[in-house]
């Protein structure tokens, strides 16, 4: 769900859209995008394939703001242990959207605990506040028609899926100028700890 507009238009159009998002690692990665594939495929849809993303927090901030959020960024996610995420099977949003399940999203909770000065900051800059997502998911299909939504869950929500992979780093993408595809803005690499069970 977007961030609301709750200001007047200009004041919106100098701040830019950032997302912090888990990118799945390569391996799991291709699994994901062939799955994306499948269902356009299946369900004859047009367009360009999108990265598969978990989406962690979604702020606007000013220009100015970038880089000091950056080294926030930096020094919280680097003193943070890698971790794993567990997908298990397919849901929903209604009318809308297709995803995994993430099975276990307290190593999310936690992250997004430790980013809390990240939104003091943007709301001391006069923004509106990060939006931490409560139940993060793994989209395959967005911004479906509530026809095509309604004939795809009852399939989907019968398959069966799994699979893991470890997060070793978060990015941090902007919105480009046209409000199409996402910029990469930084990269950020979580310390070594946790080890992926097979």
């Amino acid at each position: 769900m977007p961030i609301e507009k709750q200001q007047e238009p200009d004041y919106f159009n100098r701040l830019r859209r950032y997302r912090l998002v888990v990118r799945p690692a390569a391996e799991m990665a291709e699994i994901l995008i062939e799955e994306k594939r499948k269902f356009s495929r299946e369900y004859q849809l047009e367009g360009e394939i999108s990265a598969p993303l978990v989406v962690l927090t979604e702020f606007l901030a000013k220009d100015e703001m970038e880089e000091t959020i950056i080294r926030w960024l930096q020094r919280i996610t680097g003193e943070h242990r890698s971790f794993a995420i567990t997908l298990n099977n397919f849901g929903g949003c209604p009318a809308h959207s297709v995803f995994l399940r993430i099975l276990d999203h307290e190593p999310l909770r936690d992250l997004a605990r430790q980013l809390q000065p990240i939104d003091q900051y943007v709301r001391r800059n006069d923004c509106p506040p990060v939006r931490f997502m409560v139940q993060p998911y793994l989209p395959i299909a967005e911004n479906l028609t509530g026809t095509l939504y309604d004939r795809v869950i009852g399939d989907y929500s019968r398959r069966d899926f799994h699979g893991s992979f470890e997060v070793t780093e978060l990015m941090l993408v902007r919105a480009s100028d046209d409000g199409g595809s996402s910029v990469r803005r930084a990269v950020l690499r979580l310390q070594p700890g946790h080890q992926l069970q097979n």
